[in-house]
């Protein structure tokens, strides 16, 4: 009888589908407890394709690749109804919420009553912050299966977007290398070897070396370009980002300041989640911080701050204990266990779902309020409209679209005319010089009254600025933000805009990401032939530095113009890059315009080594034959590996194409340094000690060039040799993060083949490193370090911070105490050493590949540096 009851069971299960029947709990599908050890990276996404298989409730996909190419997936849950109408949900979403004027009232309230909320949950340092992981796979499976009144209701009401591994490759490493040497027990030993991993393994970089959770806005990795796709796609109204580091538990919000562009809904709904993730944590007796102790979190490359700029009314992030290690010592004795971690995860997490789904209404209201009130603010700021020209004098067209891009990638519309106008414009680097200006067709135009007007305005309006934060003084904060407040995507970028304060009447066409457009030589180019005297290729475009450094690696000979030149009516700048057919074998025509066709750079050939004004391609002392560069950059500690080094390796091989050598430090000490040409000390405290100069000495003396940024800068200033004459005057130390003013230091300029008096010294032109380089430009300050430099030193500055207090600050907050010590200090110094050279950099113009607009600064160091 007991057996004909279970046989009937059964057959009741098969024919009504229920949905737990046939999956597993994440426990019995690993064959072992959560939190007892991490999961490796395969087993984790084996569970989810489980979970999609055998569940109505759950749909698997993927959103995009990794640097690696490993697949990144995205859970869908919710009830069996509402995953089938995903898509209508979705349109629904955008009508309710993208949008910048009012819906008819009945129109909104059917939107509001039959619209599931969606909610977008993730965690974006899935390598050593591993509770998230572990704790998502019960949540998912918890949300498929359970029956009870809560969970049903959050089915029914809320569309939930899980992404529990957002950075693959970092997971795989870290996870990989703890596995390997994780004797049980053993972890809570801080000298296990598990707890040690080599440089770059605990890191949450991606495989370039960038962290994820400080990319957004500027997008430089493709893991969060592919979130920022899904985001826009989606626009979700609430977001939760499952984060680990401190030795208690807390969720936001944490205390000001606040961006000022943030929705001011976003408090209500945070604090009435930690609320009830609060009444949770005291019913099963667990302690929980509201985290009002910790900075104010605004800036933009987060995911939380991000998304609070388009259309998540509320964005939380969770802070839990542990993640580097399965059990980890706190302070008191005691011992955060993983699954300790794992268990206050998982309740925060329904706590933030419970609170959106019983209050579903009310969200889908606040987005929409939210969206129409941004338009409605953006109406009456002073900018209405950001001008991008994409041809013309000093502009790239690779810097200007990669701009449009990345601001098309989120959301931000972008149009292009089809014709040329006219509007009173303020450049970017000039906001007291508004006056009328023309513009061709083909310029890009911004609104900033738009469906993402908060955004557009927070990345675009040059006249955004920061107010001094007010806080909490028993706190005791050293700094009042949790990172740097620079958002201005044209001045990072190094792209030319205007303000308007008005919008453009011109006619013109929606620009989507990727669309690109004809560069105005590639016909040109392509009428090019491949038998000429030789080429030439401007100056100062990231397709011809791809262009020439590639023609570089592959053994072709290139030349650098020293002075300028005209060929008939066209002027050549001091920095053209000039290569000759009777230095280089019988393939360099071919080759060049193959590879200038693959890069859509530009290329001039030439008939014969003379010119018609100024200097003549044959003269080797002005037209120099460049070293074929051999550059080695520390990769190992003291360097950080996820802002620093990836940094570096995101503008040189991201960016560039430029091949390089990643050395251990030990390298400099020991190692033969003759084999390369420079070599690159990056930012980092520490390094004192870790050098042994004369090694380093030896390699400049004997012609070598080393280029050191920030605090390594401050480490060589100290040396009698490689640092004499500069001194190091300790940094700006309240200087979080801003975009300050700086200049190249030119002499004056004169025309290829005039004639001026003589004098003493007579000088023309600019530093070879900064040719074909703006004379003004946008530079990073965050703690630079403050160099002096003697008068019969040697040394000699190259650029240095705009010497105007009052015009210095572009982006960014600072401090006036630090305002007066950095006006006028040298940003980029060249100090020759025997027959080599060492390129000081005040900060670090590399930093989490955001810097795009100083990518070419960097390769002209590295390249032509060795120049002099």
């Amino acid at each position: 009888m007991a057996l004909r009851s279970v046989l009937l069971a059964l057959a009741a299960v098969l024919l009504l589908g229920d949905p737990a029947a046939a999956q597993q709990s994440p426990a019995d599908f690993h064959g072992r407890e959560l939190g007892s050890r991490f999961l490796i990276l395969e087993s984790m996404d084996a569970y989810y394709r489980h979970l999609d298989a055998e569940s109505p409730r759950v749909v698997y996909e993927s959103y995009g690749r990794s640097g690696m190419g490993r697949p990144l997936p995205v859970l869908f849950v919710s009830s069996e109804e509402n995953l089938a109408r995903r898509e209508e949900i979705r349109e629904a979403t955008h009508l309710l919420t993208h949008r910048t004027d009012p819906l008819a009232e009945e129109e909104l309230e059917r939107l509001v009553r039959d619209t599931p909320a969606t909610v977008w949950v993730f965690i974006l340092d899935s390598a050593n912050e591993n509770p998230g992981p572990e704790a998502l796979q019960e949540v998912a499976w918890e949300l498929a299966t359970r029956e009870d009144e809560t969970a049903r209701r959050i089915r029914d009401n809320l569309l939930i977007a899980i992404m529990p591994m957002a950075t693959p490759d970092a997971q795989v490493k870290y996870v990989n290398w703890h596995a390997i040497y994780d004797i049980p027990g053993s972890s809570r030993d801080p000298n296990a070897i598990q707890n040690r991993p080599h440089w770059g393994i605990s890191s949450d970089g991606n495989v370039f070396g960038i962290d994820m959770n400080r990319d957004f806005t500027w997008f430089t990795t493709p893991e969060t370009r592919a979130m920022a796709r899904f985001g826009v796609r989606w626009r979700p109204q609430a977001i939760l980002d499952l984060h680990t580091g401190p030795d208690t538990f807390f969720m936001t919000p944490t205390g000001p300041p606040y961006h000022p562009l943030w929705p001011a809904e976003n408090l209500k709904w945070a604090r009435a989640a930690t609320a009830r993730a609060g009444e949770h944590f005291s019913r099963e007796g667990f302690l929980i911080s509201s985290g009002m102790q910790y900075a104010g979190i605004t800036y933009l490359g987060h995911g939380l701050t991000w998304a609070l700029m388009g259309t998540v009314v509320t964005g939380q992030f969770v802070e839990s204990f542990g993640g580097v290690n399965p059990d980890r010592p706190r302070p008191d004795g005691t011992v955060a266990t993983l699954r300790d971690a794992t268990d206050r995860t998982g309740l925060a997490t329904w706590a933030h779902l419970e609170v959106k789904s019983e209050r579903r209404e009310e969200l889908l209201r606040d987005a929409y309020e939210v969206a129409i009130r941004s338009a409605a603010e953006a109406r009456t700021q002073d900018v209405r409209t950001v001008i991008i020209p994409a041809e013309g004098e000093g502009v790239d067209p690779d810097k200007v679209q990669r701009l449009v891009d990345r601001l098309a990638l989120q959301g931000i519309q972008v149009h292009r005319t089809t014709e040329g106008f006219t509007a009173s414009a303020m450049p970017f680097l000039e906001l007291d010089a508004g006056a009328p200006r023309s513009f061709p067709a083909g310029t890009f135009v911004v609104d900033l009254v738009q469906p993402f007007s908060r955004l557009a305005r927070a990345v675009l309006d040059p006249t955004l600025q920061y107010g001094v934060p007010e806080v909490d003084p028993w706190l005791g904060r050293a700094s009042p933000f949790y990172d740097a407040q620079i958002e201005n995507l044209p001045l990072l970028f190094g792209v030319a805009a205007y303000a308007s304060t008005g919008p453009v009447e011109a006619a013109r066409q929606p620009y989507g990401e990727g669309e690109g457009w004809a560069r105005p030589w590639s016909a040109d180019r392509a009428a090019a032939a491949a038998d000429a005297f030789g080429y030439v290729i401007p100056t100062g475009l990231e397709s011809s530095a791809r262009l020439v450094t590639t023609l570089m690696a592959e053994g072709y000979r290139i030349r650098v113009a020293n002075a300028p030149f005209r060929l008939g009516e066209r002027e050549f700048p001091q920095g053209t890059w000039v290569t000759l057919a009777d230095r280089n074998s019988s393939t360099l025509g071919t080759r060049l315009l193959e590879l200038a066709g693959e890069l859509d750079a530009p290329v001039v050939p030439v008939a014969g080594s003379l010119t018609d004004g100024g200097v003549t391609l044959a003269n080797p002392q002005l037209v120099v034959a460049v070293p074929q560069p051999r550059v080695a950059v520390v990769a190992d500690h003291p360097v950080s590996f996820d802002h620093v080094w990836g940094g570096i390796r995101s503008s040189l091989e991201g960016d560039l194409g430029f091949p390089f050598t990643p050395v251990l430090a030990e390298t400099l000490n020991r190692g033969d340094l003759r084999e390369y040409t420079t070599i690159v000390l990056p930012d980092a405290r520490g390094w004192e000690g870790r050098l042994e100069m004369e090694n380093l000495r030896a390699f400049v003396r004997a012609g070598g060039t080393v280029v050191a940024a920030k605090g390594a800068a401050e480490a060589l200033a100290r040396d009698p040799v490689l640092g004499a004459g500069i001194e190091a005057q300790g940094r700006a130390t309240n200087i979080f993060g801003a975009i300050l003013r700086a200049e190249w230091h030119h002499y004056d300029p004169a025309e290829p083949g005039a004639r001026v008096p003589w004098e003493p010294g007579i000088r023309v032109g600019q530093p070879l490193m900064s040719t074909g380089l703006p004379r003004e430009f946008a530079a990073p300050a965050s703690q630079p370090v403050l160099l002096e430099l003697a008068e019969d030193g040697g040394a000699q500055v190259l650029a240095s911070y705009g010497s105007d207090p009052d015009r210095i600050q572009l982006d960014g907050f600072l401090w006036e105490p630090d305002r007066d010590s950095v006006v006028g200090r040298p940003l980029v110094v060249r100090h020759p050493v025997g027959q080599g050279q060492v390129i000081y950099l005040a900060d670090d113009i590399t930093y989490r590949g955001l810097w795009y607009g100083l990518n070419l600064t960097f390769l002209n160091a590295l390249v032509l540096g060795p120049l002099g």
